[in-house]
């Protein structure tokens, strides 16, 4: 095993580790970072998808059963999957990229300051709640046009619910599909692309969840696991600055 492909295993991993935990992570995290590596964007969804499907899956068949407030699922299968799809589709003609960075950034900023208050995140709450629909729309958007849905949906589900397997309950459920069907029309477009060893993201990110990522989430309390959403905010804000500031240079 080349030294390349030795980084993006252990990376993939890691980052399985995270997805464990909050739902989001391989995409979120694992994009900009392969990309630094020198991989193609495509090569790099390769990767990740995968490896992202695979374990959000696992997640949401082991959470099938939790109660999702506000008809969650509902709504998102009836406005976030058609919008996703139909943003998959003006990708492929429009380059939205870095003005979504910016709006994703902000986005992430301010949620953090509002998490950091009771008060304000109490009235943050309430506002999301009242805006859900509009929410898992965006959210669809963004993701399809940029792979930066994970910001708001971490966003949004923590701020709708208190109890961590409510959370990681509706982030894996839309990971699940909106991972599934970038695949599947990456790999419509351009089946040449594909090659078995892709999957072995798939089995690493399976791995990682089974053997720590279980036992993670079962020790995490749901108090520490909101102040754990705020830190991973507040990396995912950090690494989409640098990489804003890298563009820029």
């Amino acid at each position: 095993m080349d030294t390349l492909t030795l980084l993006i295993v252990t990376l993939i991993f890691s980052l399985a580790l995270v997805q464990s935990l909050f739902g989001v992570g391989l995409l979120l995290l694992g994009t900009p970072l392969l990309l630094a590596l020198g991989l193609g964007y495509e090569q790099t969804l390769l990767w990740l998808l995968p490896a992202s499907a695979a374990l959000s899956w696992s997640q949401v068949w082991e959470l099938r059963n939790e109660k999702l407030a506000n008809g969650y699922r509902a709504r998102f299968f009836g406005l976030c999957m058609p919008v996703l799809l139909l943003a998959l589709a003006l990708s492929l003609h429009l380059d939205l990229l870095v003005p979504i960075k910016w709006l994703v950034l902000g986005l992430l900023c301010l949620s953090i300051a509002l998490r950091l208050k009771s008060s304000w995140f109490e009235q943050f709450k309430r506002l999301l709640a009242g805006h859900l629909s509009l929410g898992l729309i965006v959210t669809g958007l963004i993701h399809g046009l940029s792979n930066m849905g994970g910001s708001v949906l971490t966003v949004l589900a923590a701020g709708l619910y208190a109890r961590k397997r409510q959370v990681l309950a509706a982030v894996s459920l839309d990971y699940a599909f909106m991972a599934s069907a970038q695949l599947g029309l990456l790999l419509l477009l351009k089946p040449a692309l594909w090659s078995s060893h892709y999957l072995l993201g798939s089995a690493l990110a399976l791995l990682a969840r089974y053997l720590i990522g279980r036992q993670l989430f079962a020790l995490t309390q749901d108090g520490l696991y909101q102040q754990l959403i705020t830190l991973l905010l507040a990396l995912n804000a950090g690494l989409l600055g640098w990489t804003l500031l890298g563009m820029a240079a």
